[in-house]
This record gives C-alpha cells, sequence and structure tokens, in this order.
C-alpha cells in the first residue's frame, strides 16, 4: 500500500496525531498501521470489536478509523456505543456500498465513509481533511468559537447543541453543519458550498452524506424531526436555518 500526495498534517500542539485502526483483518490492519506510520501518524491497532472501547479510553485517539464488519462486535455498535462517550472523529471503512448501509454509518455517529476497495491515496486525504476540520489549531477552524443566536447557543468545548432546556451533545461534523447553517441564518445555503465548507475537500455530489448527517442533526436539535422548524429543505437548493 503506498500512500501518495496529498501530504497530511499529522501534528497538533507538537505531538503526533493519533489514529486508532479497528479491523478484524490482521493483513490489513498491518499493513494500514504501517503505511500511516510511515506518514508521521501515532498509530495505534485493535483487531477485536470487543476491546475497541477500552483501547478508545486508554488512548484518548484524535481520529478513528473504524471497520463496519467485525464479527465479535460490529462496527455501527462500536460506534454508536462510542458516540455516547466521545465526541472523536471517526471514518468508517466498509464493503457495504448501498445508501442504507452509508446512512446508517453516519445515522450512529460517523464523520465519514469509505467503501472497499478504496484508494489508499483518497484515504489519506480523508484523514487529513477530517483532522483539519476537527483540530483546534490556533482556534483557525470552522466553529471554533462559541456563538449564541437568539435562544440557541452552540459551546465548542463541549461540541453542544443548547437551546432552552435541550442539551444536544454533537460530532464534530454536525457540530460544524450547525455553525454552518447558525452563522447563515435565515439564508439557503447551497448543498455544495456545506459539503466543502463542512467536509473540507471536495465532495460535490456527495448529498447521501449529508442528508444522512441533516436527517441526524435534527433529531437531536429539532422539537419534532419529522417536522422541522429550525433546519429547513429547500428542494433542490439547499438547506437553511430558520430564526425568527
Amino acid at each position: 500500500m503506498s500512500f501518495g500526495s496529498p501530504s497530511p498534517e499529522p501534528k497538533q500542539e507538537g505531538r503526533l496525531s493519533k489514529i486508532l485502526i479497528v479491523d478484524d483483518d490482521r493483513n490489513h490492519l498491518e499493513l494500514l498501521g504501517f503505511a500511516l506510520n510511515m506518514k508521521g501518524f501515532d498509530v495505534t491497532k485493535v483487531h477485536e470489536g470487543s476491546q475497541a472501547l477500552d483501547i478508545w479510553r486508554r488512548e484518548q485517539p484524535d481520529l478513528v478509523v473504524l471497520d463496519a464488519n467485525i464479527p465479535d462486535r460490529d462496527g455501527f455498535d462500536i460506534c454508536r456505543a462510542a458516540r455516547r462517550e466521545f465526541n472523536t472523529p471517526v471514518i468508517m471503512l466498509t464493503a457495504r456500498t448501498q445508501e442504507e448501509d452509508m446512512a446508517q454509518g453516519f445515522d450512529v455517529g460517523a464523520d465519514d465513509y469509505v467503501t472497499k476497495p478504496f484508494s489508499p491515496a483518497l484515504l489519506l486525504a480523508r484523514i487529513a481533511a477530517v483532522l483539519r476540520r476537527t483540530t483546534p489549531t490556533a482556534g483557525q477552524f470552522l466553529g471554533a468559537e462559541e456563538l449564541t443566536v437568539n435562544d440557541v447557543r452552540l459551546d465548542p468545548q463541549r461540541q453542544e447543541f443548547i437551546r432552552k432546556d435541550k442539551h444536544a451533545r454533537l460530532t464534530p461534523t454536525e457540530y460544524r453543519l450547525m455553525h454552518l447553517l447558525l452563522v447563515n441564518r435565515n439564508s439557503v445555503v447551497r448543498s455544495d458550498t456545506i459539503l466543502e465548507r463542512v467536509w473540507g475537500y471536495e465532495a460535490r455530489g456527495d448529498t447521501g452524506s449529508l442528508k444522512a448527517h441533516i436527517r441526524h442533526l435534527r433529531e437531536k436539535v429539532e422539537d419534532n424531526p419529522s417536522r422541522p422548524e429550525l433546519i429547513v429543505t429547500v428542494p433542490g437548493v439547499g438547506y437553511m436555518c430558520r430564526m425568527a
């Protein structure tokens, strides 16, 4: 496996970015771990899903690459359980290509989704992009500052959405998405603009990812997700955060 350009930005705050890889395929695990080590990442490898959460707690990684199909504990279940404790960005790896499976990955809190077989350069680009958009480097990332608009507040330290008595913990991608929509409240933000600003790489046409994240975000911030009033769809164009 050979990773080419672009090079990632593995260092943050004077240390290497820590990557946890969870994959039951030992050969793939070793190969991927070696390739990421060569690119300057601090890599921890786990081949048993049952150990993933314990090692996640111990290592406190900056990003997790998680295989969806692990026999002893399904990757979707691991991600769902992890979201009760961690905001760590997660890239899911899977051979499943159906849109419903991709939506499931985002529904349980994954930040990105790469299907097998994948280009090593693509995975590297995804890792670098996720780290750039979730690493608070000198406060220069989308959503780094606390934002309050009317009765809505976004807390970047806890990555929380707060509105009246509602406190919702968001994933890094959900937080950036909510921040972008709130900053541009009462204005339509085009889907391709959202993908570029929130996902951090060329993602035009990847509307499945966006739709899944919008749906999951609504589950957390809307009083009635089936009849959203805060995050509304503008058919054929994009989305708008509607504020009085």
